[in-house]
């Protein structure tokens, strides 16, 4: 059983995405909880998963950012929005969808494409400095991390399409 969802399984402005997770990891760390009944010892799913407690730890900070897990000394639990992501593959993209909203840099992105205009992965980066939210101390690095997030997530989960031509995000 988990516990109960709570604030701290919601996603929220001041979160930030880890950099180095792709939506294909996640995706195989929910389902692979959600094999084991909805929770998971530490050790017993980076076992499971083939991977290291490092990689492991990056996966688990994405999903609780996102709001798909909870973390209870050893112990990860899904939450309901983590349940719903399990049960379809159309309800999953719409969950991440709502998720990412939240979170940065998606968050910044989203307001950058309401107002009409291609962006690029820079003109977030800089909106995040303004804000001293940066993946990197290197601008340029830290423009690529939101650049690669950016496609990554915001695509696949329609939040944003991009032109590679151009390298231009746009609202959807």
């Amino acid at each position: 059983m988990k516990p109960p969802d709570n604030e701290e399984s919601r996603p929220g402005s001041s979160s930030m995405m880890p950099s180095d997770v792709q939506p294909g990891h996640l995706i195989s760390l929910i389902e692979a909880i959600g094999g084991k009944g909805g929770r998971a010892n530490t050790k017993s799913l980076a076992e499971v998963l083939r991977i290291d407690l490092g990689v492991l730890s990056s996966l688990v900070g994405a999903a609780k950012v996102l709001g798909l897990v909870r973390v209870e000394k050893r112990e990860i639990y899904l939450t309901d929005a983590a349940l719903s992501l399990t049960s379809t593959s159309e309800g999953m993209a719409e969950v991440l969808k709502g998720r990412l909203s939240g979170v940065e840099p998606f968050r910044s992105a989203i307001e950058l494409a309401m107002k009409g205009k291609p962006f690029t992965a820079s003109d977030v980066a800089s909106v995040l400095a303004n804000q001293s939210l940066e993946w990197h101390h290197l601008p340029e690095i830290n423009a690529s991390r939101i650049k690669k997030l950016l496609v990554d997530w915001a695509i696949g989960s329609n939040l944003l399409k991009y032109n590679g031509k151009s390298g231009t995000f746009e609202q959807v």
